[in-house]
């Protein structure tokens, strides 16, 4: 059996994700590593979809934890082909975020919430994979 599992690394010393890693597991319930993604995400979100992964915001230059400003977060997409173990970039957010959530309707995937040091944001972004 062939299932996929998202992991997240932790810090020992800040309890938060640093990064996201596809992987799966075999039969024999192995794990083997996937390409890496080209930025690492830190507090982002991810949604499966039609055989690939969104990942969406989060911090990828890890400024955040280092300079702790109050509107940081990046509005990347990265995008994981699981047919063809690649990670691309698309559409970006409307805008920098990290601490979000995300659910997958139908067709369409969603983004809500999120923040930053001064608080949180009550944005709700809608994304259409089909026509990225």
């Amino acid at each position: 059996m062939k299932r996929i599992i998202i992991a997240q690394r932790l810090s020992r010393k800040l309890l938060l994700p640093l990064l996201l890693c596809v992987c799966s597991v075999t039969a024999a319930q192995e794990w083997i590593e996937k390409e890496s993604m080209h930025e690492p995400s830190m507090a982002g979100t991810a949604e499966y979809y039609n055989g690939k992964i969104y990942v969406f915001g989060g911090d990828v230059d890890g400024l955040l934890l280092e300079t702790h400003v109050t509107d940081y977060g990046d509005s990347i997409v990265q995008v994981y082909d699981m047919a063809t173990n690649t990670w691309s970039e698309t559409t970006p957010m409307p805008a920098r975020n990290w601490m979000l959530g995300s659910a997958v309707l139908g067709d369409t995937l969603y983004v809500v919430g999120g923040g930053w040091f001064n608080g949180g944001v009550n944005t709700l972004y809608a994304f259409d994979p089909i026509t990225e």
